[in-house]
């Protein structure tokens, strides 16, 4: 019987271990360059794109009807990102957001500021789409789009 236990257990540790792997940032590669989306609940919608030259243009529109029908954003930043290790760098980074108890509505008046620590994933058996992870406590997960229909991060997925 001990034996049994044992081997559930072990069996449990590899299975939170591949999970943990799983949770690890990606090396990143030119499979990152493109636009990525976020959807605020309050309705606004962010978009990124990431650029070859390595700058990015992000864009904020008041809403995603604004944003499919190619509206003027409301909010507009244009700078240059970089890679460190596995990291993605922003220089003057637009802060549309408070990451405290009101994170998920845009600010009244952002602040530019460098932003690091945001990681990249790409899809795998957890995950159907490439990700950039900038608070993934909170959810400020950008997906990378594939055709002209919006794709917005799960919250309730990694």
């Amino acid at each position: 019987m001990r034996r049994f236990f044992s081997t559930i257990f072990l069996f449990g540790l590899l299975s939170s271990c591949s999970l943990l792997e799983d949770d690890l940032p990606e090396p990143i590669t030119d499979e990152v360059l493109g636009k990525y989306l976020y959807k605020y609940s309050t309705g606004q919608v962010e978009a990124l794109s990431l650029k070859s030259d390595s700058t990015y243009e992000q864009l904020v529109y008041l809403n995603e009807s604004n944003y499919l029908n190619e509206g003027k954003p409301i909010l507009t930043n244009n700078s240059k990102w970089s890679v460190s290790g596995k990291d993605i760098r922003f220089e003057n980074w637009l802060m549309c957001s408070d990451f405290g108890l009101s994170f998920d509505t845009v600010k009244y008046q952002p602040n530019l500021s460098g932003y690091s620590g945001v990681f990249w994933r790409k899809p795998n058996k957890y995950r159907k789409d490439y990700k950039l992870y900038f608070y993934y406590e909170n959810g400020y997960v950008f997906t990378k789009q594939k055709d002209s229909i919006p794709i917005y991060h799960d919250r309730n997925s990694r």
